[in-house]
């Protein structure tokens, strides 16, 4: 576990934790690694989760399958980044698969032994307390956009919403997206046609250059006055 120290260091709920205290935690804790290949189910709708997840390395998928068998991408959660965290704490049955895209190192955390206070150093787990509503805080605000994006009707609003969301997110009118034109499409809850339709009448229109996951946002041109 010690080889993680560094990478935990830098995540939301461990921030500003020594080596020292890193070590309590793990030995205070209820905490776990575990490496997934790539295509390997995390967990699988109806699991019930007891550890908040933080992937170490890798990248995978938060999918759900209606009754026809279609399935939707929720989100990708990449290297850094949390996932199951409010079931962890309800309890309530997963709605939906969480599937390694790549190979997966995932750093596990139970819940209830950070809720459940018994023993060793109160200001640690203070300050890990703390950290934890700072991450579900952060899940609350990325759940907010994703409602929002789902709440516009037609395909370029739905579009220009996820790529203005993109934009702010890397300070730039110029980045790269972490979906291919099918996993954007299935996130965006549209057809892959409509989107690479919608994505050309766009380019044709100068508001943007895209090149597969490249997108530059332009200013549209200006309108000439007669």
């Amino acid at each position: 576990m010690q080889q993680f120290y560094s990478f935990l260091s830098s995540s939301i709920l461990f921030a500003k934790f020594n080596e020292k205290e890193l070590d309590s935690v793990i030995k205070t804790y209820a905490t776990t690694v575990r490496v997934y290949k790539p295509g390997e189910v995390i967990y699988k709708t109806g699991d019930i989760v007891k550890s908040i997840s933080l992937v170490i390395e890798g990248s995978l998928y938060v999918e759900n399958e209606d009754f026809w068998g279609n399935r939707f991408i929720l989100r990708k959660v990449t290297e850094n980044k949390y996932f199951c965290e409010a079931h962890s704490f309800t309890k309530e049955p997963l709605y939906y698969d969480v599937i390694a895209i790549t190979q997966c190192t995932i750093f596990f955390i139970n819940t209830d032994s950070v809720l459940n206070y018994r023993r060793g150093d109160y200001d640690l787990h203070i300050r890990l307390a703390h950290n934890l509503l700072l991450v579900l805080a952060n899940k609350s605000v990325a759940l907010n956009s994703r409602a929002n994006n789902l709440a516009h009707r037609s395909v370029r609003e739905k579009i220009l919403f996820f790529l203005s969301d993109q934009a702010r997110a890397a300070n730039s009118n110029s980045f790269d997206i972490s979906f291919n034109r099918q996993q954007l499409s299935d996130y965006l809850a549209i057809e892959r046609s409509s989107l690479s339709k919608e994505l050309g009448k766009m380019q044709k229109e100068g508001m943007l250059i895209c090149d597969k996951r490249r997108f530059i946002l332009l200013d549209p041109p200006k309108k000439q006055t007669m």
